[in-house]
């Protein structure tokens, strides 16, 4: 392989991470958010209303619970997080030997 298209590989490979790193960040954030909001109704499960399409937590100021996902939203992010983790180690796993400084 030349130089040159060592460096094109590292590109495209550098790409791919950072894109798949943007795509898992995207997924984590909504599971946080998830995550939050089942916490969240756990705590205040016997305060909670409903108003309008909405849950309510029956506080001073009242709070909205948002970001709760069902079975098959649940189970498809966790499924997407796995897909790409195992993405981003692949792609790593070829970056490392190209340009281990990358990945730090």
């Amino acid at each position: 392989m030349s130089e040159h298209e060592k460096y094109e590989q590292v590109g495209r490979l550098a790409e791919e991470y950072s894109t798949l790193k943007g795509h898992l960040a995207h997924v984590q954030e909504r599971l946080n958010k998830a995550q939050g909001a089942y916490g969240t109704a756990a705590r205040v499960f016997q305060t909670i209303r409903v108003e309008g399409e909405k849950l309510i937590v029956a506080s001073a100021p009242p709070q909205n619970i948002d970001g709760l996902l069902n079975n098959h939203e649940l189970l498809e992010a966790l499924k997407e997080r796995d897909r790409l983790n195992g993405e981003i180690k692949a792609v790593a796993d070829r970056l490392r030997p190209l340009a281990p400084h990358l990945l730090g």
